[in-house]
C-alpha cells in the first residue's frame, strides 16, 4: 500500500478519523476476489478445522455481500466466525497498512480493510485512502503475501 498525504483546504490533516460506514462493505465481486484468501486462512489455521469447506458468500443487498458459514449449527457458527475474524484481522488487516505522511508529525498508520461480525456473518469493509490505494491495489498486496493461493476462475 502507498503512503498518503491528507490535507483539507491546503492544511495537512494531523489525524484522520474516518469510521467505516455501510457503504464500505464489499460488493459481491470484491468478496469473490477475497474469498480464496479467507478460505486459505481457514484451511491453514489451527482451531478452524470445523469451518473448512463451509465458507460461503451471502448477498446482503444488491450492492453488498459478506461471508457466512453454511451447514453448521448456530453455536458452532458463532464460535468459529469470531475466530475467523481474528485471523483475518491478524493476517490481512494488519498487513494492509497505509502510512499517513504528516510533516513534522507523528507516524500514523491506517488499516484500510476491516472485518467485523454481524449476525453470525463475517463482513469485510474497505476504505480507499488516496488515489493509489484502491481495492485492486489491496488485492495485489494480498496476492503478494499469499502467492500460493490460486485465483479462482469466475464465470
Amino acid at each position: 500500500m502507498h503512503p498518503v498525504s491528507i490535507s483539507r483546504d491546503g492544511i495537512p490533516v494531523l489525524l484522520l478519523l474516518e469510521p467505516l460506514a455501510d457503504d464500505t462493505t464489499l460488493n459481491r465481486q470484491q468478496v469473490e476476489r477475497l474469498f480464496p484468501y479467507v478460505e486459505s486462512l481457514i484451511a491453514t489455521e489451527p482451531g478452524l478445522e470445523l469451518a473448512r469447506g463451509h465458507l460461503a458468500i451471502v448477498d446482503l443487498s444488491d450492492t453488498q455481500a459478506t461471508f457466512a458459514l453454511e451447514g453448521l449449527n448456530q453455536e458452532e457458527t458463532r464460535n468459529l466466525i469470531g475466530r475467523i475474524r481474528e485471523v483475518c484481522h491478524t493476517r490481512l488487516t494488519q498487513e494492509l497498512i497505509v502510512p499517513q505522511i504528516i510533516p513534522d508529525g507523528p507516524t500514523i498508520r491506517h488499516r484500510v480493510m476491516q472485518f467485523k461480525v454481524d449476525a453470525d456473518r463475517l463482513v469485510a469493509q474497505f476504505v480507499e485512502l488516496g488515489e493509489h490505494n484502491s481495492f485492486d491495489v489491496a488485492m495485489q498486496a494480498i496476492a503478494a503475501l499469499y502467492p500460493a493461493v490460486a485465483r479462482p476462475v469466475l464465470a
